[in-house]
């Protein structure tokens, strides 16, 4: 078959294009989307009135739910739902070696909350499709403790594991600086704010981990590491762009290695806003003194 000339191209300039899932970008004031990776968890806040949405972005992927009470009392009627399903899920992914799940345990283990014996709200199964959600609303304040449950993956079985996108409604919404911060990954040596605009310097040893959290979201941030050696003869190496994509995509400035990357969040690229300072600008008023000394 055999398709006219006017057929195959729109006659006039070339048309914008647009955003097909403007929520990409950016959500309400009220709403926060969070992500449970397949064979892993999320623990999260909700208050009063809050109305909590998970989708099975793929289908087929189990989940299980704790509810408890701020002083680690678990009670699924908070969210108007009943244990229904036992919470081996979550327990296997608690006796995980993973290192990704150690916030979770942590994160149980402040807050009391006991999941040796305890029956989880069961959602989802084998059979779900793709894009299939359901809805709950808060009853009081409580900890949700959402998991995305399965054994290790089969290439033979095929029984991957998939992502549960979590959004959550809240009934009013917070406001900067009254959001819960992420559980730490240890103990931390030094606990260090960052506000917007700025920049802060600091000092690690080798073996440390450094971990960077957006305390209110929607906050890109740029990191920059020198070796603390070399700025003592006076050697200014920073990590450099282009080894860094050259050499295998580690983070190795002059080829010699500096740090390792174990986890790192992502950001759309290119979309600075104007009348914002430039990062560059944020790194040398916070990084130059420290340099220059």
């Amino acid at each position: 078959m055999t398709l006219a000339s006017e057929a195959l191209f729109r006659a006039g300039p070339p048309r914008a294009t647009r955003a097909r899932r403007a929520s990409a970008w950016t959500l309400a004031p009220s709403q926060e989307r969070h992500i449970v990776p397949g064979r892993g968890a999320i623990v999260v806040e909700v208050m009063p009135g809050d109305r909590l949405e998970i989708v099975n972005d793929e289908g087929g992927q189990r989940c299980e739910l704790l509810v408890a009470h701020p002083d680690g009392r678990l009670d699924p009627g908070i969210l108007g739902a009943t244990a229904d399903a036992s919470a081996n899920g979550l327990r296997g992914l608690q006796e995980s070696d993973d290192a990704s799940l150690a916030r979770v345990r942590l994160g149980l283990l402040r807050r009391g909350i006991d999941a040796s014996q305890a029956r989880a709200v069961g959602v989802f199964g084998a059979e779900s499709r793709a894009g299939q959600r359901v809805e709950f609303t808060a009853q009081g304040r409580a900890w949700v403790i959402i998991a995305a449950p399965a054994t290790p993956m089969d290439f033979e079985a095929q029984d991957t594991a998939t992502p549960l996108t979590v959004l959550i409604t809240r009934k009013t919404a917070r406001k900067a600086g009254q959001f819960a911060l992420p559980d730490p990954l240890a103990d931390p040596v030094l606990d260090l704010r960052v506000h917007s605009a700025t920049a802060e310097s600091y000092v690690v040893r080798a073996g440390e981990f450094i971990q960077i959290m957006d305390v209110d979201g929607r906050q890109c941030t740029d990191f920059q590491c020198f070796d603390a050696r070399k700025l003592d003869r006076g050697i200014v190496h920073p990590l450099d762009v282009t080894t860094t994509r050259t050499i295998q995509g580690h983070a190795y400035p002059d080829a010699r290695p500096a740090c390792e990357i174990l986890r790192s969040g992502q950001y759309p690229a290119g979309r600075g806003h104007s009348g914002h300072l430039r990062a560059s600008r944020c790194l040398c008023h916070g990084l130059c003194g420290e340099i220059l000394r």
